[in-house]
């Protein structure tokens, strides 16, 4: 027999009426009556339940029978009708249902599955990221699969197939992880603490949440199947789209259908109103039933087929395949306004209702639409990151962003860009941040407002750019103290001439609280702490100022001694070689050994000679070499990343380096110059500079050389590239007379690359340019002239302007702090080293939101 035959067969036998619980030792059995049935269960001399326990009608039929184990449902329980039927039966779980429940019909036919889950509360608490721009950052480990707007605080992540994580939009926590059965068809529904939604198999999945974090699932699967869960029609119905292609009313207890419309309707998502449910029919048909009975109350019929429908508020709007967005009364399906849209053919848009404001919106294009006066409120077209064509544009109330297929996004308003990794889906744009889903997995909430600071300043007179406490060493006679002070970086913008200046300060620590008074005696008031002589001096070490600070050059206050003090402005260069050995036909002897030419093709063998044929291809050439080639294979790439070049000769003629097809090879050059003040004529655009003077470091790898090349020189550099030389263009460095460095540069690129993975080489241009200290400054050892603790000091100033402004000036002015004793000498400066970056301030970057109007 059959396994659903022996169901059926269950569900026919009748029990016969029970006499009396087979209660456990320790227990009595208990019962209680009332007009409609009789309990009877076991108990504790407690009062707690366990053991058996029934359910009876006055005729004496069982209509409940289960088990209680320490007050809680627990284990198989099952449940039938009047006339003795198996309605349901499963298993329960610490009061609650548990995995797969069967229902069945009148007929005794197994009618629904609906199998029941619950997940914990979610523990999350995700560390705030380095990149100021970045509000939270959050890694699910797992590249998402599709994500939606779960009301105004939270976003719905799908992650793989067996996972629905909901993520606060202010802090990143996960705030319910849930454990999926299957993956989810795209329409998700969010109803407060429930959220509707279909599986790729077609079964109805519902989520409840509890208020102080976890909840529970169900899985409803019927034998029509659902093909959209449209919303609540009640705490037990939801409204669907069935599997046979009608409207239905399903019940989450039981899987039965409620009710269900006359008619079919198309595979268009319905949409619901207050009162109806909305569907198309036949194309061109637009019809609504009621959501208590799916009774028939209205239907439309528009000029040509329908895309899609929605509502919003009182009105039900249809897109149509012609580009234009008919609006409908939601109680009559009279028609109020159309409005046409130019939509290319072809592209298939989505309609969505954010905010009170209908949106159209294709990977392109989006228009923001009124629905009572049925006229474009906004229009945006996608902006693609520099240097990207394929994009996806998303739309928010606040904000527009394109998400370039290969990283980066742009954002307005603002016009600012920033550089991240290939999305995994188009952004989300909410109120105040943008959400950016990498492939690996990470999900990081920028910042609106931050980023379009940084990368254009403020519209205002003066913005905060950051607020953070720096770690300073405090001396004074011998003596050290680590001490954190705060500094802010203050941006302005000078509106006449389209320029910016950007300002760091510290403030300086208060010396009461450093040194403080002895305790006061009962005949003395406490004194002031005398002041230490020779005065402190503040040591800030290794801070590296970075370029994101602004524009233009570095100018270092005079405030800063210059003694132990030392400037780095670096920047380098990295580029493939895309010069590329595609075949090598090779006869070492006789016969032809192939192994031993692959492995010089990997840098695994050693030189080697012989005759045959070497074809070369550097995307802009192809030479076919043959005769007797020598190749010599130099193991050599950038920073650890395996490469490998090959230097080609044929009868003895140099056709240069080659990079090997499987592994190919990279070079960087590495420019840094040193001293106490940045000169005035260093580059700061991506040009190679023709000539650099002072103590310049120059870091290479040479192709024909198997070690880096490094150059440590004061004086003089000369750069050039020239061309002429069968290997390319070639870069070479001279001291003097004296050629210090040759350097093929086929490609040029500035700053950094990242390698898709079809091998694709993606630009990262940096420049790196920064201000690297070592400096100690004096302070007044009596507080500041106002009386407040410290005062506030300028580290540097950062222009754009033509002409020089007073540094600081909008910070309180240096005649506000008493005159300064002289400095203490310097000890000997520590050996300058290469610098490296500081990650940026800890607290989060934000705009001054101070009142500047004075109201």
């Amino acid at each position: 027999m059959s396994p659903l035959g022996a169901i059926a067969l269950l569900a026919l036998a009748r029990p016969a009426a029970a006499e009396g619980l087979d209660c456990p030792s320790g227990t009595a059995e208990a019962t209680v009556s009332d007009d409609a049935s009789t309990e009877l269960w076991c108990t504790r001399p407690d009062g707690v339940r366990h053991g058996p326990y029934q359910r009876r009608s006055l005729s004496g039929r069982i209509l409940e029978r289960g088990f209680w184990e320490d007050g809680v449902r627990a284990g198989s329980w099952r449940y039938y009708d009047v006339s003795g039927k198996v309605v349901r039966t499963g298993q329960m779980s610490s009061g609650h249902p548990d995995g797969a429940w069967t229902h069945f019909d009148p007929t005794g036919a197994p009618s629904a599955t609906i199998t029941h889950g619950r997940f914990p509360p979610a523990t999350s608490a995700p560390p705030r990221p380095a990149d100021p721009r970045h509000r939270w950052q959050v890694d699910l480990g797992t590249t998402p699969t599709a994500w939606w707007r779960a009301g105004d605080a939270s976003v719905a992540v799908s992650v793989g197939s067996d996972r629905l994580v909901l993520l606060s939009v202010e802090t990143g926590a996960i705030t319910a992880d849930i454990p999926l059965p299957a993956p989810l068809r795209p329409g998700l529904v969010f109803e407060g603490d429930r959220i509707l939604a279909v599986t790729g198999p077609g079964e109805l999945f519902t989520v409840d949440l509890d208020p102080d974090g976890g909840g529970t699932w169900r899985r409803v699967r019927t034998p029509l199947g659902v093909t959209d869960a449209l919303g609540s029609a009640g705490p037990d119905a939801v409204v669907v789209r069935d599997g046979r292609g009608r409207l239905s009313s399903v019940s989450l207890d039981s899987g039965d259908s409620l009710w269900s419309s006359r008619l079919f309707v198309d595979d268009t998502r319905p949409a619901l109103t207050s009162a109806s449910a909305v569907a198309v029919r036949e194309r061109r048909e637009v019809r609504a039933v009621t959501l208590e009975g799916g009774a028939f109350v209205w239907q439309a019929r528009m000029p040509s087929t329908v895309r899609a429908v929605g509502s919003v508020g009182d009105v039900v709007l249809a897109l149509l395949d012609s580009g234009e967005v008919q609006a409908l009364a939601a109680s009559t399906g009279a028609p109020i306004w159309s409005l046409p849209l130019p939509i290319a053919a072809g592209v298939r848009p989505e309609l969505h209702a954010l905010d009170g404001t209908v949106w159209v919106s294709t990977p392109h294009e989006a228009w923001a639409l009124d629905p009572v006066r049925g006229v474009v409120r906004a229009s945006h077209v996608a902006r693609p990151p520099t240097g990207q064509a394929a994009a996806d544009l998303s739309v928010g109330a606040s904000a527009t962003c394109t998400t370039g297929r290969q990283g980066g996004i742009r954002c307005g308003p603002g016009d600012w860009e920033l550089d991240t990794p290939p999305p995994a889906l188009p952004a989300m744009v909410g109120v105040g941040v943008v959400l950016v889903a990498a492939q690996s997995g990470t999900i990081t909430a920028l910042d609106p407002a931050v980023s379009a600071a940084i990368a254009h300043g403020s519209t205002s007179d003066a913005d905060l750019l950051v607020d953070d406490v720096l770690e300073a060493t405090i001396g004074w006679e011998g003596e050290s103290l680590a001490v954190e002070i705060p500094w802010v970086v203050v941006e302005r913008e000078r509106p006449d001439d389209a320029c910016s200046v950007t300002t760091a300060a510290v403030q300086l620590p208060d010396p009461a609280h450093l040194w403080p008074a002895p305790p006061p005696t009962d005949d003395a008031p406490p004194a002031a702490p005398p002041p230490p002589e020779p005065p402190a001096v503040l040591w800030l070490d290794d801070l590296v100022l970075h370029d994101d600070l602004g524009e233009g050059l570095f100018t270092v206050h005079p405030d800063w001694l210059l003694d132990p003090a030392g400037t780095t402005w670096r920047m380098s260069w990295w580029h493939q070689h895309r010069p590329t050995l595609t075949a090598l036909l090779a006869t070492l002897g006789t016969p032809s050994d192939a192994a031993l030419v692959d492995a010089l093709v990997r840098c695994d063998g050693p030189p080697a000679r012989f005759d045959g044929i070497a074809q070369l291809d550097d995307g802009l050439r192809a030479l076919r070499l043959t005769g007797s080639l020598e190749i010599t294979p130099h193991a050599h790439s950038l920073d650890g990343e395996p490469g490998c070049l090959l230097d080609v000769s044929v009868g003895g003629q140099d056709q240069g380096a080659w990079s090997s097809a499987s592994l190919p090879a990279w070079t960087e050059i590495s420019l840094e110059v040193h001293g106490e003040t940045l000169p005035d004529d260093l580059p700061l655009t991506p040009d190679l500079p023709a000539r650099v003077e002072g103590s310049v470091s120059l870091d290479a790898y040479e192709p024909w050389a198997l070690d880096r090349t490094h150059h440590e020189l004061d004086g003089v550099l000369e750069l050039r590239i020239d061309g002429g030389d069968p290997r390319g263009p070639i870069l070479r460095a001279f001291d003097g007379t004296r050629l210090v460095l040759e350097v093929p540069v086929p490609d040029l690129t500035y700053g950094a690359v990242a390698v898709e993975p079809d091998g694709t080489v993606v630009p990262d241009p940096t420049i790196e340019d920064h201000v690297h200290l070592e400096r100690s400054v004096p302070f007044p050892v009596s507080g500041a002239a106002d009386g407040s603790d410290g005062t506030w000091r300028v580290l540097w100033t950062r222009s754009s302007c033509l002409d020089e402004l007073e540094p600081g000036t909008h910070l309180p002015p240096d005649d506000r702090a008493p005159p300064r004793p002289e400095a203490v000498p310097s000890a000997t400066p520590a050996p300058m080293k290469r610098p490296a970056p500081l990650p940026p301030a800890r607290s989060r970057w934000r705009k001054d939101r101070t009142d500047k109007t004075g109201g």
